[in-house]
């Protein structure tokens, strides 16, 4: 059944993170911005995380979070459970710029807590605006907000940034007049949590699958890292892909912490006893 766009919920939502990369990095700052088209009203979400780990003087020149903004703040184990209450509701839509990128960073604590991935339906503004303004110069959300004359607070924060996002795009359904989610969708893609967790393992990894399945711990050679070709048991959690790399985050039983490894660096595996 073709879904109508006043019928959706949507929720424009942003991170903030210690890196550009969800492999080596953690989400500090967590938002977004429920609402429907015909409603005026929204409800926000908006959270500093402590991400047990510093932040660099480099991050927070961009974003302006400081490892004192966020040290007394709670964990990811206590927020994400939060937003992702926040985002319930089997028609609610997510909408970020530059989707993947959020959807990984998000995508990772919840796979660092055990959760199961959600479901949600999730459209990019970036690859929306390049459909709807193909005339512009610049396409980041910044570039996009000055050009549209987008009123904005404060940039490269999230609460900020989701609702940019949000404005984005109701200028962008204004523009292109589609009344509904299949319309919407054929000026984009959909992307979802499953195109990068929990993934099927590459062909001589099928073991990988079995192991997380079954809670079951694997021994391997890893080339790389501090310990370099040295036997170490993991006990795989997830599979993710990050720039066409697939990597398993699992709990090391050697180092006693969670960690990922690309699949390319593993040289043998087998089942552990």
């Amino acid at each position: 059944m073709t879904l109508a766009l006043e019928e959706l919920t949507f929720v424009a939502f942003d991170t903030e993170t210690t890196s550009l990369s969800p492999v080596s990095g953690r989400v500090i700052e967590l938002s977004g911005i429920k609402f429907k088209l015909k409603e005026g009203r929204t409800e926000s979400f908006d959270k500093l995380i402590n991400p047990d780990e510093p932040i660099s003087e480099e991050i927070t020149q961009i974003n302006g979070i400081t490892n004192e903004m966020v040290k007394d703040k709670p964990k990811a184990e206590e927020i994400i459970p939060e937003f992702l209450r926040f985002i319930d509701g089997s028609e609610t839509i997510l909408l970020a710029h530059n989707v993947c990128f959020d959807i990984s960073f998000v995508g990772m604590e919840i796979a660092r807590l055990r959760i199961t991935q959600p479901s949600h339906r999730c459209l990019d503004t970036l690859i929306l605006a390049r459909k709807t303004y193909p005339e512009l110069e610049k396409y980041s959300l910044p570039g996009l907000v000055t050009q549209l004359g987008i009123s904005q607070e404060k940039s490269h924060r999230a609460l900020a940034d989701s609702f940019s996002v949000k404005e984005l795009f109701l200028k962008i359904i204004s523009k292109t007049n589609v009344k509904t989610l299949d319309e919407l969708i054929n000026l984009t893609k959909v992307s979802t949590f499953s195109d990068i967790f929990d993934l099927e393992p590459p062909a001589g990894f099928e073991l990988f699958a079995q192991a997380i399945e079954r809670n079951q711990s694997i021994e391997m050679v890893y080339e790389g890292g501090s310990r370099d070709l040295q036997l170490r048991k993991i006990t795989p959690l997830t599979l993710m892909k990050s720039y066409d790399k697939i990597y398993v985050l699992a709990d090391c039983h050697l180092d006693k912490i969670q960690k990922f490894f690309c699949l390319d660096r593993i040289k043998s595996f087998k089942i552990a006893n």
